[in-house]
C-alpha cells in the first residue's frame, strides 16, 4: 500500500498496489471446471434458468407433463382384474385349470404383458397404476386363497 501524507508509513507494510475495483467484484462461479462438472447446458454463469423459461414454481416434473396419470391406470387395472377373473373361471373346467398355475395364470400373464409398457415413457404412470391394482389383488385375494387351496398354510 502506498503511503499518503495523511497516513504515516508504518513498518511491516508492503508496498503492493491496491487491487483493481473491477477485479474485486465477483463475475459468477469460478470457471475452469473439471470435465463433467459445472453449470448444466443452457444455464448462464449465475446458475439461473435459461432466458425465456417459465418461473421455477410453475414447472412440473417430467412425469406429470406427459401421458395419462396413475388414477387412470388403477381404473384400467380394475377392468383387467375382472377380465383375469373371467379367464380364470373359464379355465377351471379344463385340465389346465386343475393345476395351481392353471388357476392363477391370468393374474401372472396380464401384469407381465402390461409391464412391457414401462419401455414407453408416456405410459409409465398408467402401467404403475395397473401393477398397483394387480399387486393389491395378489396380496388381498389370491395369496391367501392359494395358501388355503394348496394346504401350504397348515403346519
Amino acid at each position: 500500500m502506498v503511503s499518503t501524507p495523511d497516513e504515516p508509513d508504518t513498518p511491516g507494510q508492503d508496498d503492493a498496489p491496491e487491487p483493481d475495483a473491477a477485479a474485486s467484484t465477483p463475475a459468477g462461479p469460478p470457471q475452469g471446471y473439471p470435465p463433467g462438472y459445472g453449470p448444466p447446458a443452457g444455464y448462464g454463469a449465475g446458475y439461473g434458468p435459461p432466458p425465456g423459461s417459465p418461473p421455477l414454481g410453475e414447472q412440473l416434473p417430467a412425469y406429470q407433463r406427459t401421458g395419462p396419470g396413475i388414477g387412470i391406470g388403477i381404473g384400467i387395472g380394475a377392468g383387467l382384474v375382472v377380465i383375469a377373473f373371467i379367464l380364470m373361471m373359464t379355465t377351471l373346467g379344463t385340465g389346465f385349470g386343475e393345476s395351481l398355475f392353471g388357476l392363477v395364470w391370468p393374474f401372472v400373464v396380464i401384469p407381465v404383458l402390461v409391464a412391457l409398457l414401462y419401455f414407453l415413457p408416456k405410459w409409465r404412470m398408467v402401467t404403475t397404476g395397473v401393477l398397483i391394482m394387480f399387486a393389491s389383488v395378489w396380496l388381498i385375494v389370491l395369496g391367501p386363497c392359494v395358501i388355503l387351496l394348496t394346504g401350504l398354510g397348515s403346519f
